[in-house]
């Protein structure tokens, strides 16, 4: 217990809380003003792939199991078809067995974002607003439009797909990476989805994003060999040297959505129901900005850990 008390009183963990409620209340207010919802979606739900994280269980009395979202996607998707233009929430988001470094929390914060939009500059330039709002706020400069780099040109250009472009270490150096392969390589043991091992030509693949990401070049009768070269109507946001908000717009066709989920060997029987509500009037997309990464870089703090009152990699 005594752990606990040190950290809390912890000059870092302090300044991280009292910004997160700032960043909070200011996004509130921000997104109520340009006519988001405020919708909080259940974290648990039925055992759908592709849809939950089966590391997480729940038993209830009658040893019925739910299973934690591996995401709020198809949520955001029935509001969108539902009629509910514009939604946000702060989700609480879980993941176990995936810290690959420094940046991952097993339990964090997300802020997420889901409008009636075809465009996603129209996305984009909403988390600039966003981020120069926050910044506003606190004192801290920040320029808009950051710099924008096609996801198949980032590797060649900086070697990396989540490049630091900071000239001075208290910098806030943003850059939006667009247009993402649909598919990207894994080394680590990643328990995701199902559907996350692909193995083409003996290399394993994971999503970028994931299998509700409009596709830029999709053919219908793809080869496997093809599927490395689509790209989707995608965004990452780097800050620093970190990703801290991914988007995407999403498929609304139920067609497409089926071909993609039988080149990407997910069961279309178990998504009749979300299929059916697809309608290709109402365009979508959205984004998730994580929290505690905005509240590292704004504090130019790189231990995450700090970033929250309580987690688990400190505690268990």
């Amino acid at each position: 217990m005594q752990d606990i008390i040190r950290h809390l009183k912890s000059k870092n963990v302090k300044e991280a809380l009292f910004l997160r409620n700032v960043i909070k209340k200011n996004l509130r207010e921000f997104m109520s003003n340009e006519g988001f919802i405020e919708i909080d979606t259940p974290i648990m739900g039925p055992q759908i792939p592709e849809y939950q994280n089966s590391q997480y269980t729940v038993y209830d009395m009658n040893k019925e199991i739910f299973y934690l979202s591996q995401s709020p996607q198809i949520y955001k998707q029935i509001l969108m078809n539902a009629g509910y233009e514009k939604y946000f929430q702060f989700a609480h988001c879980f993941r176990n067995n995936e810290k690959r470094d420094s940046n991952h929390l097993n339990e964090f914060m997300q802020i997420d974002v889901e409008m009636q939009t075809s465009d996603k500059n129209v996305l984009i330039k909403l988390i600039e607003q966003m981020i120069k709002n926050i910044c506003a706020e606190i004192n801290i400069e920040c320029k808009t439009p950051f710099p924008i780099i096609n996801g198949v040109d980032c590797f060649d250009i900086y070697g990396t797909d989540k490049p630091d472009l900071r000239k001075d270490n208290k910098d806030l150096s943003f850059i939006w990476i667009i247009n993402l392969p649909m598919l990207e390589k894994t080394s680590f043991n990643r328990t995701k989805v199902y559907s996350s091992n692909i193995s083409i030509r003996g290399e394993n693949y994971i999503l970028s994003h994931h299998a509700f990401a409009s596709p830029l070049n999709w053919k219908r009768n793809i080869s496997e060999n093809d599927l490395l070269n689509v790209v989707t109507d995608s965004f990452d946001l780097v800050l620093n040297g970190v990703e801290i908000c991914s988007g995407d717009i999403r498929i609304n066709d139920e067609l497409l959505q089926r071909d993609i989920f039988d080149k990407l060997f997910i069961n279309t029987n178990l998504y009749n129901k979300y299929l059916n509500l697809l309608d290709p009037k109402i365009k979508n997309g959205g984004f998730a900005l994580g929290m505690e990464r905005i509240v590292m870089a704004l504090t130019n703090n790189n231990k995450i850990e700090e970033m929250n009152a309580f987690n688990s990699n400190v505690f268990i």
